[in-house]
C-alpha cells in the first residue's frame, strides 16, 4: 500500500472564498484563495468551517480538493447536512478557517495507462489527479452517476476541457450503466487503476482491478487527525484510518468484506 511514511502535519490558516458556483441538484464548486502558495497530492483533504458558527457545528467539514492553482484551491461538494447547506451559501469574500493538507495522496503513477474511476462525488480527488497526470499519460477519467440531477457537473467538466467518460444508472446522461461497466471495456491488463466513490462501487472495482490498484475511501471523519477512530478501515495490515493513515490505500490491501458489513 501507499508508503506509511511520516507526514507533516497540517496546517491551520485562513482562506478566503474566491468563487461559489451552483452546477445545480445540489452540487458546488468552490475555490478559495490563501495568503500564499497552497500545495497538496491528489487524494489529500482539507477540513473547512466558518468561524461564524462558534461551537455549532463544531467540527470542520472534510473535503477532498479536486484541483489547485498557485495559491487557490477547488472543492467540489454535495449539500448533506447542516455543513454543506452552509457553505451553499458563502459569499464571495468570506474567511473560512481551513485545516490542511491532511491525509495520504496517491503515489506517483507507474504505468503508461492510468484508469480513474470515480463514483458521483468521487470525482474530486480523481480531478485533481487527472489534471496533475492526465496529460503525461493516456488513459480515462470514468465517471458514474445516478441521474439527470448530475448534468450540471458533468457540463461544468466539459466547460473545464476534462475528457470524461459517463455512465448514468437510468441513462439520462452518457451511456446508460455503471461506472464499473465502463471499466470493464476500458480496463486493460497492464493499466494502473485508481478508483473513489461509494464502498459497494470499489469493491466491484477491486474485482476487476490489475495488480497496481488504489482507492481513495469515502470515510465519516470526526476530528479528522485519527484520534477519534471514527474511521477505521480493515485492512490486511491492521485497523487503519482513513483520515490519517489514508485516505487513499492499496485497493488490494483493502479487506473489502468487512469494509462492507
Amino acid at each position: 500500500m501507499p508508503s506509511r511514511q511520516a507526514v507533516q502535519l497540517p496546517r491551520d490558516r485562513h482562506a478566503v472564498v474566491d468563487s461559489l458556483e451552483n452546477l445545480g441538484g445540489g452540487l458546488f464548486s468552490l475555490a478559495l484563495r490563501f495568503a500564499e502558495p497552497f500545495h497538496a497530492d491528489p487524494g489529500q483533504f482539507v477540513l473547512i468551517r466558518d468561524a461564524r458558527w462558534g461551537s455549532d457545528p463544531l467540527l470542520g467539514r472534510p473535503l477532498a480538493v479536486a484541483w489547485q492553482k498557485k495559491t487557490t484551491a477547488g472543492l467540489l461538494f454535495q449539500v448533506r447536512g447542516r455543513g454543506t447547506e452552509a457553505f451553499s451559501s458563502l459569499e464571495e469574500g468570506a474567511t473560512l478557517e481551513v485545516r490542511g493538507p491532511q491525509g495520504r495522496g496517491f503515489p506517483v503513477p507507474a504505468g503508461e495507462r492510468l484508469l480513474l474511476a470515480a463514483g458521483a462525488m468521487g470525482l474530486a480527488p480523481l480531478l485533481f489527479a487527472w489534471e496533475r497526470y492526465g496529460a503525461s499519460r493516456s488513459g480515462e477519467l470514468l465517471l458514474g452517476v445516478s441521474c439527470s440531477r448530475w448534468a450540471g457537473l458533468v457540463e461544468w467538466l466539459h466547460r473545464r476541457g476534462v475528457p470524461c467518460t459517463v455512465a448514468c444508472d437510468d441513462g439520462s446522461i452518457g451511456r446508460k450503466g455503471t461506472v464499473v461497466d465502463l471499466l470493464e471495456r476500458f480496463i486493460r491488463k497492464e493499466d494502473e487503476v485508481w478508483a473513489c466513490g461509494p464502498q459497494a462501487m470499489m469493491a466491484a472495482v477491486a474485482d476487476l482491478a490489475p495488480a497496481r490498484f488504489f482507492v481513495s475511501l469515502e470515510a465519516r471523519m470526526a476530528c479528522g487527525y485519527g484520534g477519534c477512530l471514527g474511521c477505521v478501515v480493515p485492512t490486511r495490515s491492521g485497523r487503519l484510518r482513513a483520515c490519517a493513515d489514508g485516505p487513499v490505500f492499496d485497493g488490494r490491501e483493502v479487506l473489502w468484506n468487512d469494509l462492507l458489513l
